[in-house]
């Protein structure tokens, strides 16, 4: 590959604050445009600026087949973005012929997502957020050469202490798969019988979340999978970027479980949750240790019983509950800020172009 001399130009979908002239990283020049147009939207309909899951618009293709003409990038760095296919990647090679496809992909599968398939053939280097061996070589059996690992990160201005009234024991922000699951089936849709062995924690997290409700005040924010506990839950309509903070500012705990284990996962709600300054309980996964410290970054448990106790213990020791949330802010604005993906970023470009 032709290495690139002077500054690397990117094109990101995700993070948008890179683009903003805060970050002085040199070697490196990114644009940014929203795919899904001036009010970009998820599936369900649901404004959000997340980057990441928003919806395809024909007016936010045109926005970034221009930007790539214009400015004639050697990246794009793009995610999960709803009808964004392989045919838009060549239409935008077209206009750029030696542009780089960089897919990061912030979901976890056992198998390769239809979301990766979507670009599969038009993707130079594919980065996870994960450092599973496993993984890596899943999606290289799949003919995807270059696989590397590289964290979402978090925007200190975005995510901090917001001053929130406090409503809520814990918050737990997420579907049930294994509910969902159970909803499909029982309306008899043809979908495969192994579909739900795509979540091997799903049953945990039902089975965890249900014995939470039952001992604390706890409030869901999720879309999916519910269905059967409605009258027992407290559900709320799932919230995205930018009032997903004031959701993590309701409770005095953050709960988080795994629903597929792979070593070294951090996902982005590890990165929100913590710079909020609410604590971050969660679920543990093999190598989360190389990351945090246990009881003084965050917490984590193994077991329903485990993570019951410690809920328990963290209400009652408001102290000590605020003096790890507040040691967990400060190790993310230490190493797990969007300025610091960029200059990883660029570390990165450099090594495969």
């Amino acid at each position: 590959m032709v290495k690139v001399k002077g500054n690397i130009r990117v094109v990101a979908l995700h993070p948008k604050e890179w683009s903003s002239g805060l970050y002085k990283v040199p070697g490196i020049e990114v644009k940014h445009t929203e795919i899904g147009g001036p009010i970009p939207r998820r599936m369900n309909g649901a404004v959000s600026y997340d980057g990441i899951g928003q919806v395809l618009t024909e007016e936010g293709f045109e926005n970034l087949r221009e930007l790539v003409t214009s400015f004639q990038p050697h990246i794009l760095l793009f995610g999960i973005h709803i009808g964004f296919t392989a045919f838009h990647l060549k239409k935008l090679k077209a206009r750029c012929r030696f542009i780089k496809f960089v897919m990061h992909y912030t979901d976890q599968r056992p198998s390769v997502s239809k979301f990766i398939k979507a670009h599969k053939d038009m993707i130079d280097v594919l980065l996870i957020t994960n450092q599973d061996k496993a993984d890596y070589d899943l999606y290289r059996k799949s003919q995807i050469v270059r696989v590397d690992t590289f964290f979402d990160g978090v925007s200190p201005i975005e995510y901090y202490p917001k001053p929130t009234k406090i409503k809520y024991d814990v918050f737990f922000g997420g579907n049930n798969f294994w509910g969902l699951n159970r909803i499909l089936e029982n309306r008899r849709m043809n979908h495969p019988a192994p579909w739900i062995r795509k979540f091997t924690g799903a049953k945990f997290r039902e089975d965890f979340i249900l014995e939470v409700n039952d001992c604390f005040n706890l409030v869901i924010r999720g879309e999916n999978g519910w269905d059967d506990f409605k009258e027992i839950l407290n559900l709320q309509p799932m919230t995205f970027h930018p009032d997903y903070l004031s959701s993590l500012r309701e409770a005095k705990i953050n709960l988080n479980t795994i629903n597929v284990k792979r070593y070294g996962l951090l996902t982005r709600r590890f990165f929100r949750t913590m710079a909020s300054g609410r604590l971050f309980l969660t679920e543990y996964c093999d190598g989360l240790e190389s990351h945090f410290k246990n009881h003084e970054h965050l917490v984590w448990f193994n077991g329903i019983e485990e993570g019951l106790d410690l809920i328990k213990y963290y209400l009652d020791h408001d102290g000590e509950r605020e003096r790890i949330a507040s040691k967990g802010r400060k190790e993310i604005l230490l190493k797990h800020t969007f300025e610091t993906r960029l200059q990883q970023f660029e570390k990165l470009a450099r090594k495969y172009l």
